[in-house]
């Protein structure tokens, strides 16, 4: 958006802001600490030829972040809760994809609320964690195997929800329902049902960085702005 980059220059003028398409952006590989982002949603895929996949537009994020990460850096997105829900078919799972390049860290899942009052839309979003393997590490993710597979929910909410929810209830932060969407009836999402305050998110994104850090930057990487 030209008027907010604009702003965010005037603002913040020792930055290098860029107002284009992350695909377009100038960054480097293997530099950065951490990478933030509320991804865009939609079903569109960029294109950035570094990639032969396509990728819908929330996983191309992810991809592209890891790359830009070095070794031990962290990305932390708001992210459509299909990055941990979808089931791909007839190509590899994405989340195998980035359980080689990452640590799957965990995730929060919001309520379908959460971002009415600013974005004036009901959706189902998740806050999702990974760590750039160090080369040194034993590259074992969350129970070994594929990073997040899919099981079936909770017996009163008949829906595939990721399994790293049903193993971890306390990270969803309100109540699993068929109550329906903005976009029809009887599909799933999740209910405010009070648990989800500010503390409550300060809490469930505790229990993923509790005893995690970020290490030192290894020889020979750039560490300077």
């Amino acid at each position: 958006d030209s008027i907010s980059g604009r702003i965010a220059q005037k603002l913040y003028e020792g930055a290098d802001v860029q107002v284009t398409g992350f695909e377009e952006a100038r960054l480097p590989d293997d530099h950065f600490d951490v990478v933030i982002s509320n991804v865009p949603f939609g079903d569109y895929s960029p294109r950035d030829p570094k990639y032969l996949r396509k990728y819908s537009i929330h996983n191309y994020f992810f991809r592209k972040a890891m790359d830009k990460l070095r070794p031990g850096g962290v990305v932390a997105f708001i992210t459509s809760r299909y990055t941990m829900d979808a089931r791909e078919k007839g190509i590899r799972d994405f989340r195998d994809e980035m359980e080689d390049l990452g640590r799957f860290l965990g995730a929060v899942r919001l309520p379908e609320t959460a971002f009415r009052g600013n974005a004036a839309t009901d959706v189902v979003t998740d806050i999702v964690f990974f760590q750039k393997w160090q080369e040194e590490e034993d590259r074992v993710g969350e129970g070994g195997g594929p990073v997040l597979p899919l099981r079936h929910g909770a017996p009163e909410v008949k829906v595939e929800v990721n399994d790293y929810f049903n193993r971890h209830p306390e990270q969803v932060l309100g109540k699993h329902s068929l109550g329906g969407t903005m976009y029809g009836g009887n599909q799933y999402t999740v209910e405010d049902d009070g648990t989800f305050t500010e503390g409550s998110l300060l809490e469930a994104i505790g229990r993923i960085v509790q005893g995690r850090s970020i290490p030192e930057a290894p020889a020979g990487i750039d560490t300077e702005p």
